[in-house]
């Protein structure tokens, strides 16, 4: 199974622990399928931080009418507080409609780096960049569908289909990353932090890898699965 975000905004999930990206290798990781791009703003698929440019997470796509955006950008926001804001994103369409596809961010060395990954396809590095980062001590939960900062409908995951999301602390390898693209499992590549797959609907969901508790906030319905999670 999946879970569908629809197209009002309002779904989202809400971990109970708070999340830190080290000042070290890092990757956060998503499975996801956009069936439409019209809209305002963006669809927030991992979030976390209380402060819009100066302590926060931001990773996922752009919509339609974001200033200077092409529907359907990647993008990866990151602040550790104190270094200027580190923005990744794309301007072309890597996330076409309805297509299942990895949507990768990872620290790797000095480079920070947001990656594409059509399922059965190829990765292709949209953004990358060498700025500072130090480790980052956002002091919130990480939010699934919505924007912690903001926490408005306009960030909200809309019109979207999520399979799985994942974190840890360290950076994907090339191959790795083909595995993904083949539908191998996360947690059979590497040692996930926390794992969070989306087998059935709950009003909240404990993480098989990480353990921590996420509770559901609005409605989203149940999807097909696009290949084995667990």
């Amino acid at each position: 199974m999946s879970v569908v975000f629809g197209t009002a905004g309002g779904q989202f999930l809400t971990g109970s622990a708070n999340v830190t990206l080290p000042n070290a290798d890092w990757c956060i990781a998503a499975m996801l399928r956009i069936s439409d791009h019209t809209g305002s703003e963006r669809n927030t698929v991992l979030s976390a931080g209380p402060t819009a440019d100066g302590n926060e997470l931001t990773f996922g796509t752009l919509r339609l009418q974001d200033p200077g955006s092409t529907p359907g950008s990647a993008l990866l926001r990151v602040m550790d507080g104190t270094n200027p804001i580190v923005s990744l994103r794309s301007t072309t369409l890597d996330v076409p409609v309805g297509q299942w596809f990895m949507l990768i961010g990872q620290r790797s060395g000095a480079d920070k780096q947001l990656y594409t990954v059509p399922l059965g396809g190829t990765a292709t590095l949209v953004a990358s960049s060498t700025a500072t980062l130090a480790g980052c001590t956002f002091g919130t939960p990480m939010m699934v569908g919505r924007r912690y900062c903001r926490q408005v409908t306009n960030d909200d995951c809309k019109a979207l289909t999520l399979a799985w999301v994942a974190w840890g602390s360290f950076a994907l390898t090339a191959s790795m990353i083909s595995g993904l693209a083949a539908g191998m499992v996360p947690h059979e590549i590497t040692s996930w932090s926390v794992y969070l797959p989306f087998m059935d609907l709950r009003s909240s969901y404990r993480a098989p890898i990480g353990g921590g508790v996420y509770t559901v906030t609005g409605f989203p319905t149940g999807g097909v699965q696009p290949v084995r999670l667990w």
